[in-house]
């Protein structure tokens, strides 16, 4: 079919990581595909998460002037289409944003989705306070640090962090968290001597599982539960009576409230450029290494995110 030159752009020979089969390897290809304005070219990004850190290439006639400019540094979520694992990537003009001059592309990677997400818990759905206690249990897809590092740099409260690996615990610890918790079947027991059998304000919930149904018995009264991780979720248990449950997720932030998913975004990204939130990274392989990564992570060897570099 004929390109219309309002529109489109001519089309482009680019690598990209496609799933052909589920549980079959992930295999590289090269995509010749007309593509749209409004594109990120990217140069490495998270997986299996939807944000990456790349350069702007081109945008269409309705994308303000004022907002970005073609060659700056960009950070990008794609939480509709995906499609991250290429070495072009098509973005919505609400979707991307430019990365502050001091901030490291690496570290755009890996703190956009996960601090993004606490910090719209922390700051528009709760009321922390210095000191406070709070729970954030933690797993190997680095939600549950990224949340340590809001709550405890940010917000000065005393994290109690949940884990159910030795070795996750002291990552944890250097996150910021108070103290940590390996999961048993006495935490409720746990917590409530460590609370005076008050249990703890708030509690985060981003390792789903078998965490789930007791890190919730963990809340106070009038208390609040956030599950981050909605795609872990088989299903979500009743909130325990005078608390509150919430579900967090930013496709959806993005749908209710697109200022306020832009905002909480770019106050992220100015955060970690001031140097008071920071990426761990588990691990870091090329595009070609892709299949290396998955493995890494099926065999729980990752404490956090893993990067996956794509070359300009």
């Amino acid at each position: 079919p004929s390109l219309s030159p309002v529109n489109a752009r001519l089309a482009s020979i680019f690598k990209a990581a496609v799933i052909k089969e589920t549980g079959k390897p992930i295999e590289i290809e090269e995509k010749k595909i007309a593509t749209n304005l409004n594109t990120v070219e990217e140069n490495s990004l998270l997986f299996p998460d939807t944000n990456f850190p790349g350069r702007f290439w081109k945008k269409g006639r309705t994308f303000p002037d004022e907002q970005i400019v073609v060659g700056d540094r960009v950070a990008g979520l794609s939480l509709e289409s995906f499609g991250g694992l290429a070495e072009q990537c098509v973005l919505d003009k609400d979707d991307v944003w430019r990365i502050p001059s001091e901030l490291d592309k690496k570290d755009v990677a890996v703190i956009v989705y996960g601090h993004s997400t606490a910090i719209y818990a922390f700051a528009k759905l709760s009321s922390l306070k210095e000191n406070e206690r709070v729970m954030i249990s933690a797993g190997p897809a680095g939600l549950g640090l990224a949340a340590v590092d809001v709550a405890a740099n940010i917000y000065k409260t005393k994290v109690i962090g949940l884990v159910d690996d030795q070795k996750l615990a002291e990552l944890v610890r250097n996150s910021g968290a108070f103290e940590t918790l390996t999961f048993n079947e006495k935490l409720n027991k746990q917590c409530m001597k460590i609370t005076e059998n008050k249990g703890v304000q708030v509690v985060y919930d981003a390792a789903g599982g078998h965490m789930t149904e007791t890190i919730g018995s963990c809340v106070s009264a009038g208390g609040k539960v956030f599950y981050a991780s909605p795609i872990f979720y088989q299903t979500i248990p009743a909130p325990k009576p005078h608390s509150f449950a919430t579900i967090l997720s930013l496709k959806e932030l993005r749908r209710q409230n697109m200022n306020m998913y832009k905002t909480v975004v770019s106050d992220t990204l100015e955060l970690a450029n001031e140097g008071l939130i920071g990426a761990h990274v588990s691990a870091k392989f090329s595009l070609s290494q892709i299949n290396d990564a998955v493995k890494f992570i099926e065999d729980k060897k990752c404490t956090g995110k893993v990067v996956i570099h794509i070359d300009e």
